[in-house]
C-alpha cells in the first residue's frame, strides 16, 4: 500500500538530496544517465542488474519480461523506497479518490463531481455543479476514439509502446532545454503527467529540478506496472482541465458542444484534445481563432504519428464547428421547480458545494411523465384564466395517494415569464390571502 503521510512533493533523504546543479545542466546530466544507461543495456554484463519488479511473486523469464531499460534504471536508483507495491480496491475513481486524499489536502471528497438529479424512473432532471467546477466520470468505451486519438498522438505518441518514459523525448527535451538556456520542454508522457498530478503538492508540480523529475519518472513506472494502458488513459481523460469550469472529456464535450463525449466528431475531438495545453487561453468560447490555431496542430499530430492521412486532416480542419450557445447549462434542466426544490431542502442540510460536487445519484419521487402533464393542463387553465379573471399565474402540486411522495410540482405557469415572475415557485412560497380570509 501507500505508505502513510509520505509527501512526494519534499525532496526526500539521500541520494536525491544531491542534485542541486543549475536547471540547464541538470537536464544535460538527465540526458547523459539515460543515454548512458540505454548504451549500457547492450553491453552484456555491463548491464544494470534487473530488480524483482513483479508484484504477485518472484519474476521468471518464463513469466514476465524483462521491463524496459527505464524501469530498470529506476528500479536501480531507488530500490529502497517504492511509493506503492498494490492498487488499491475499487473503480478507477474509487482509485483517484484514495491517492488524492492520501496525497492531497483539501475538502473531502477531493475527486469533485457533478450530482445528477433523477425522478423515480431514471430520467435525468438536472445536474448540480459545485464551486470548483463540473466533471462526470465516464469509463473509456464512452470516450470518442477520434478524442483518444488526437490526445495520445498530441500528448504522447507512444504511449501505447513506453513504460511510463519516453527516454528519447527526455534526451530530446533536455538537448533542447540546454541549447536555450532554460526549461522549454519537459517531454512528460501521459503517465508522468498522471503521476505529477495525483501525488505531487501544487506548489511541487511544476518545480525546475532534476529532483522532481526523478521522483516523476519513477512514480509513473509505477503507474505502468500497476494499471493497464487503457485504464491509464481513462484516469486522464477523466482529470484533465479543458478550460471553462470543465474537468474531463464528458464536461468538456457537454460545454463545447452540448453532446456526450462518445458521439464527438472528428473535428470536434481535435479541437478539444488540444485546449489541456493551456486551458484559459484556447478556450474556444473565448478565443476561438487560437483554439483552431491548435486544432491544425493536433491534426498534423496525428499525420506525423500515422492516424490520420494528410487530405483527412486537412477536410477534417475545413469543417465548421458550431460551439454550444448556452455553455454554462450543460444539460436542460427538467421540472426546473421541482429541482430547485430538491436543491434548497438538501443545502439547508448539508454544505451545498459538498453536496453538489459529490458525484451524488438522486433518486426523487418526481413522475417526469405526469410532471409534463401537469404543466400542460396548468398552462392551459392560465390562458382560459386570463381571459376570464385577468389571472396570469398558477401552480400545482400533486401527491402519490396515501403518501406525501411529491409526483408533480410545477411552481409556475411558465418558468421562463419574467412577467409574472416565473422562476418563483408559488407551491412553496407564503402569499397573502387577502379578502378571502374574512370568512376563517
Amino acid at each position: 500500500m501507500i505508505k502513510k503521510n509520505t509527501r512526494l512533493s519534499s525532496h526526500r533523504s539521500g541520494h536525491l538530496s544531491r542534485f542541486s546543479l543549475p536547471h540547464r545542466h541538470q537536464w544535460l546530466l538527465l540526458t547523459v544517465v539515460l543515454l548512458t544507461a540505454l548504451l549500457l543495456s547492450g553491453c552484456g554484463d555491463t548491464a544494470l542488474p534487473v530488480l524483482d519488479l513483479n508484484l504477485g511473486g518472484p519474476q521468471t523469464e518464463e513469466a514476465s519480461p524483462v521491463p524496459p531499460l527505464p524501469a530498470q534504471y529506476m528500479a536501480r536508483y531507488d530500490a529502497q523506497e517504492r511509493i506503492m507495491t498494490e492498487r488499491p480496491p475499487g473503480n478507477l475513481a474509487a482509485v483517484v479518490e484514495y491517492y488524492l486524499r492520501e496525497f492531497q489536502p483539501g475538502p473531502t471528497p477531493r475527486l469533485f463531481q457533478t450530482t445528477t438529479v433523477m425522478d423515480r424512473n431514471g430520467v435525468l432532471l438536472a445536474q448540480l455543479d459545485g464551486q470548483e467546477g463540473k466533471r462526470t466520470w465516464v469509463s473509456i468505451d464512452r470516450i470518442s476514439p477520434f478524442l483518444i486519438d488526437a490526445t495520445v498522438a498530441t500528448e504522447d505518441s507512444t504511449f501505447y509502446s513506453n513504460f511510463g518514459v519516453d527516454a528519447m523525448r527526455l534526451a530530446g527535451a533536455a538537448l533542447q532545454n540546454n541549447r536555450e538556456g532554460e526549461v522549454v520542454s519537459g517531454a512528460s508522457t501521459i503517465t508522468m503527467q498522471l503521476a505529477r498530478n495525483l501525488f505531487m503538492l501544487p506548489d511541487k508540480r511544476f518545480e525546475q529540478s532534476m529532483d522532481r523529475k526523478l521522483v516523476e519518472i519513477q512514480l509513473a513506472q509505477d503507474l505502468t506496472l500497476l494499471f493497464g494502458k487503457d485504464e491509464l488513459l481513462e484516469i486522464y481523460l477523466n482529470l484533465i482541465n479543458y478550460g471553462h469550469r470543465s474537468y474531463g472529456v464528458e464536461a468538456a464535450a457537454q460545454t463545447y458542444f452540448a453532446k456526450a463525449a462518445a458521439d464527438l466528431t472528428l473535428a470536434e475531438a481535435t479541437l478539444l484534445s488540444g485546449i489541456p495545453q493551456q486551458p484559459a487561453g484556447l478556450d474556444p468560447l473565448v478565443d476561438f481563432e487560437a483554439a483552431r490555431g491548435r486544432q491544425r496542430i493536433v491534426l498534423d499530430l496525428m499525420v506525423r504519428h500515422g492516424y490520420l492521412a494528410q487530405p483527412e486532416a486537412d477536410a477534417t480542419f475545413a469543417q465548421p464547428l458550431v460551439l454550444n450557445p448556452n455553455p454554462d447549462q450543460t444539460t436542460p434542466v427538467l421540472a426546473p421547480h421541482f429541482v430547485q426544490y430538491v436543491d434548497e431542502t438538501l443545502s439547508a442540510q448539508l454544505d451545498i458545494d459538498t453536496m453538489r460536487g459529490a458525484g451524488l445519484t438522486l433518486t426523487t419521487t418526481l413522475d417526469l411523465a405526469m410532471q409534463n402533464l401537469g404543466q400542460e393542463i396548468v398552462a392551459q387553465k392560465v390562458a382560459v384564466a386570463r381571459e376570464q379573471f385577468n389571472m396570469g399565474n398558477a401552480a400545482l402540486v400533486a401527491l402519490k395517494p396515501g403518501g406525501n411522495e411529491i409526483l408533480v410540482m410545477v411552481g409556475s405557469a411558465d418558468f421562463d415569464d419574467a412577467s409574472i415572475d416565473g422562476q418563483v415557485n408559488v407551491t412553496n412560497r407564503r402569499r397573502q390571502p387577502g379578502s378571502a380570509i374574512k370568512p376563517i
